[in-house]
């Protein structure tokens, strides 16, 4: 999947009407601080995880645009409109007048969870093949004569990503029931939020439930971890998994240079076949004498090492990440962007030692690539304004990078982005 387009109506202190379009691969942010660099990347996480839940307690709500494609099955695009306001929800105004195929109440378990109005087109060759809508908490889809629901959503958690899926999989529709869930669950295995500039996200690495041989999913975890932790013989009390098991695993060994990585995880209760496991503890070894805890790995060592554990949460979905290269040399920072080259990101940063790892050139490329972030004064009010680098900007920033990091720090600094 990928975010082509967002468009920001209305959204805390950005600029009303900010559009922005963006690129298949590296989408750099830059800009000082307050700047809403990080704004930005919890917008791209919450649309691309189907949930904006986070932004449910905004007192002036939100009225957002955004549209989404997947490179894979490049069969359209899904166009979203979503909207709350202070008191009251509200549909777009391109709702469908025709009556819906499908009409039901949210699922209770997911009815605080999407207290939104939202309304998803599937946009073919230029016209809407689908719409659906969801307002009072009712789920309304009004389709062509090719739309086929073998399911009902109201069955399960409703999110977005059931209807990116239908987009996805056209045929799923003319197959068996479960088939539709399966990619509805599946999706919301990848969700994540951004990754962070400390090293927070290992310690977000919370604990799920288990009822082997079922693969849960829970958000957080790598995919193949718990599919694996679903075959795991769990008769004592840790889930342990090593990196002869898991590719995740191996590769985190790999980037740290150590011979193996292991997983530990507490079982902390079992009730009627059903398990809870708790957060984990990773061992990694040099030697079969030497082994430490990740708590004693260096700050840098830790940030990698969940930087891997993330793009194993995300797969192909869209990366979004805050000083990404915090804590990490050159070799790690080449060995990042190589990771990031065949998937979207979204990366904010203020070090110009990401910027000459890039893979850019030309001045069209990197007016593609780079967004400015900055504050500016409007009607006696500050607000966020981002937008994407002219040519001009472009072209001296480029310049830059051939001549070295120093230089780039300096017209960062010139360009009021340092």
């Amino acid at each position: 999947m990928r975010v082509t387009r967002l468009k920001i109506n209305r959204f805390r202190h950005v600029q009303p009407n900010t559009e922005l379009e963006f690129g298949s691969t590296f989408n750099i942010l830059l800009g000082r601080n307050a700047a809403g660099k990080t704004t930005l990347l919890e917008v791209i996480a919450a649309i691309t995880n189907d949930d904006l839940s986070i932004f449910r307690n905004d007192p002036d709500g939100f009225d957002l645009e955004y549209e989404l494609v997947d490179d894979v099955e490049a069969k359209g695009a899904i166009q979203v409109a979503v909207r709350r306001d202070r008191a009251k929800v509200q549909v777009s105004s391109k709702t469908s007048k025709r009556e819906p195929q499908f009409e039901a109440p949210l699922h209770a378990g997911s009815a605080d969870r999407f207290e939104e109005a939202a309304t998803v087109h599937y946009v073919r060759d230029g016209s809407i093949a689908w719409q659906c809508t969801v307002a009072d908490r009712t789920v309304r889809i009004v389709g062509g004569p090719d739309l086929k629901l073998t399911d009902d959503p109201s069955e399960s958690s409703f999110r977005l990503g059931l209807f990116v899926s239908i987009a996805q999989e056209d045929e799923v529709l003319r197959s068996t029931p479960n088939a539709l869930m399966s990619l509805l669950v599946a999706s919301f295995g990848k969700r994540a939020g951004r990754f962070d500039e400390a090293d927070e996200s290992l310690r977000r690495i919370f604990g799920f439930r288990l009822a082997p041989p079922k693969v849960p999913f829970t958000e957080g975890w790598p995919r193949e971890i718990l599919t694996i932790a679903a075959k795991a013989n769990l008769e004592g009390d840790v889930l342990q998994i090593s990196s002869q098991e898991s590719k995740t695993l191996a590769e985190i060994a790999t980037v740290l240079n150590f011979g193996s990585v292991s997983l530990q995880a507490p079982v902390l209760a079992r009730s009627e076949g059903e398990l809870t496991i708790g957060s984990p503890r990773f061992t990694l070894k040099q030697d079969a004498h030497t082994s430490i805890g990740h708590e004693l790995l260096s700050f840098g060592q830790r940030r990698l090492l969940a930087f891997i554990w993330y793009l194993g949460i995300r797969q192909t979905m869209p990366v979004t990440a805050d000083e990404l290269v915090n804590g990490f040399h050159h070799e790690w920072i080449e060995l990042c962007v190589d990771r990031l080259r065949a998937t979207q990101s979204f990366l904010a940063t203020q070090n110009p030692l990401l910027l000459d790892q890039l893979p850019v050139s030309g001045e069209t490329e990197a007016a593609s690539v780079f967004i400015r972030c900055e504050v500016r004064s409007v009607e006696h009010s500050q607000v966020m304004s981002w937008r994407r680098f002219t040519e001009a900007e472009a072209r001296r920033l480029r310049a830059a990078r051939e001549v070295g990091i120093q230089s780039v720090s300096e017209v960062l600094r010139f360009e009021g982005l340092w």
